[in-house]
Order: C-alpha cells, then structure tokens, then sequence
C-alpha cells in the first residue's frame, strides 16, 4: 500500500527557490502584476 507523502515544512520554500533559480517566468510576472488587485473579480465569478 504506497502511503501519499505530505510535503515537509521546509519543502514547498526549497521547491520555490529551485524554481526561481530555474528562471521561473512566474516571479517575473509577480513582480509586475498586482493580483490582489483582481482578487475581488476572481472570487466574484469563481465557480462554486
């Protein structure tokens, strides 16, 4: 029986920092776009 794995507490930051190194095309876009901004849109027209 494989038993699913969580994640570590340290995990997700040290999975995060492999993908900036990696030259994830999301920071960039983070850094440039506010998404709280459209928060309230999103959860306006989020499907329930």
């Amino acid at each position: 029986m494989n038993i699913p794995l969580q994640p570590g507490f340290f995990d997700v930051e040290t999975h995060t920092a492999k993908l900036t190194e990696m030259g994830d095309p999301l920071v960039g876009l983070n850094a440039q776009i506010d998404c709280e901004a459209c928060r309230a849109d999103l959860h306006r027209i989020s499907i329930p």
